[in-house]
């Protein structure tokens, strides 16, 4: 059920703990969510400094999550 709030806090949990998995900079990060079909897209993004005084990069995970609160896709970029 894609409308079911508790599908949903269950497909939100497992994003979260697969994106805070594979990359810990994001840990604490609260996710955007995109609607599509009846899957969950969410988009984690953080700005990292490299080094002190030096420049910062972007840090970002996308987790597609079934209706059923199953991961079915993670993409991880910097």
């Amino acid at each position: 059920m894609a409308g079911d709030p508790t599908c949903a806090a269950a497909a939100k949990t497992a994003a979260c703990k697969t994106a805070w998995r594979k990359v810990p900079a994001l840990r604490g990060v609260q996710p955007s969510v995109r609607t599509v079909g009846d899957q969950r897209v969410y988009s984690f993004r953080k700005a990292v400094r490299v080094a002190p005084g030096g420049p910062s990069i972007t840090q970002s995970a996308k987790v597609t999550v079934s209706a059923e609160g199953r991961v079915l896709k993670v993409v991880v970029g910097r």
